[in-house]
């Protein structure tokens, strides 16, 4: 079960199209995204803003240096499905101190690992 937040607001209170279709539907199916294979750079790029410090310094490496850019549409699926776990789950999955639970998400476990 995941927490839906509204998203935050823009300049002036306004909300993007794109956000306001979120918000009116309460958020998105991770599923649906994951099989449509057709992730929006700017929505995995949000997802990578995370509450932990150790789990930001991670996913933001992964931007700095241009690895969401060099991914694959499967690849970013991956991470997009990696990135709705909770944060605590997250880190312990990508310090090593726990597995993932999906086997086909290894390859991008291993790549945020390496960064």
């Amino acid at each position: 079960m995941h927490l839906r937040l509204p998203l935050p607001r823009g300049r002036r209170g306004a909300r993007s199209r794109a956000e306001g279709d979120l918000w009116r539907t309460g958020g998105f199916d991770v599923d649906e995204a994951a099989n449509d294979q057709t992730v929006n750079m700017g929505r995995l790029r949000w997802h990578c803003r995370r509450g932990l410090l150790e789990l930001d310094l991670v996913l933001q490496r992964v931007i700095d240096r241009g690895l969401l850019e060099e991914l694959s549409e499967q690849q970013r699926a991956e991470l997009f499905e990696l990135l709705h776990y909770d944060d605590i789950t997250l880190l312990a999955i990508v310090s090593g101190r726990a597995e993932c639970e999906e086997p086909r998400l290894k390859g991008m476990v291993d790549l945020l690992r390496s960064v």
